[in-house]
């Protein structure tokens, strides 16, 4: 009979070499067969590595009563770990190319998310976005070695109001600073956000930390890496 160690190394053996149709991550189906996964991220899903950040963080924190924004769907994990524990999940997607592996691993796994195709931004229109190779570095910042189409552009205000959201989930490759400082907080009681120090600089990501806590939110110090999660008791009025 094989150990568990041993079970455990052959599916990340067949991960890695595409052998495999789907796996299980943190109780998430995942659908494999999508070219939008490429061997990196298959790595990354093998070691069980991939977005463990939010994953740990959100699993720790979201109750059944939350409404959630989710800013940057990627293939769709988190999406589906938010819509099985809150009441409400939201998606904004830039990247029209994940659009159908999102609803699929919603599918697989019998879960409801309202998906919208389109930029963060804090208004509603037309805006630019950069399309990466792996598809977890494209933005709405160049680059280089992007594909640049235009999309339309979303006003997170309005979706947070028209929602009663409570929850911001953001990983938008260094949009986070503009849009959180342009973002309504008011109802807004926990934020999940991956800061990307390599794209804003040092000094605006650490101005962006002290920015959330001077809004009279505490940070969670169980963070990890550059994922950051962010509590308020009260919502400001």
């Amino acid at each position: 009979m094989r150990s568990l160690f041993q079970t455990k190394k052959i599916k990340k053996f067949l991960i890695n070499r595409a052998l495999i149709n789907r796996t299980i991550i943190d109780g998430i189906s995942i659908n494999l067969t999508d070219k939008q996964i490429s061997k990196e991220i298959r790595r990354h899903i093998a070691k069980g590595t991939y977005e463990i950040e939010e994953r740990s963080l959100l699993l720790q924190h979201l109750l059944p009563t939350d409404h959630v924004l989710e800013l940057g769907a990627g293939m769709g994990l988190v999406t589906a770990i938010c819509a099985r524990h809150a009441a409400v999940t939201l998606s904004i997607e830039a990247n029209p190319d994940l659009i159908d592996l999102v609803e699929s691993n919603l599918r697989l796994n019998g879960l409801k998310a309202t998906l919208i195709q389109g930029i963060a931004g804090t208004h509603d229109g037309i805006a630019d976005f950069h399309i990466s190779p792996q598809f977890w570095s494209s933005s709405t910042i160049d680059r280089g070695n992007s594909r640049k189409i235009s999309i339309p552009s979303i006003d997170v205000n309005r979706v947070i109001e028209e929602n009663r959201i409570n929850v911001l989930v953001l990983d938008i490759e260094g949009g986070e600073d503009e849009l959180l400082r342009h973002t309504d907080l008011a109802g807004i009681d926990k934020i999940c956000v991956e800061i990307h120090p390599g794209v804003l600089g040092k000094k605006t990501a650490s101005d962006l930390v002290a920015y959330l806590i001077s809004q009279g939110y505490a940070l969670d110090f169980n963070k990890f890496d550059q994922v950051f999660f962010f509590t308020r008791s009260t919502a400001f009025n």
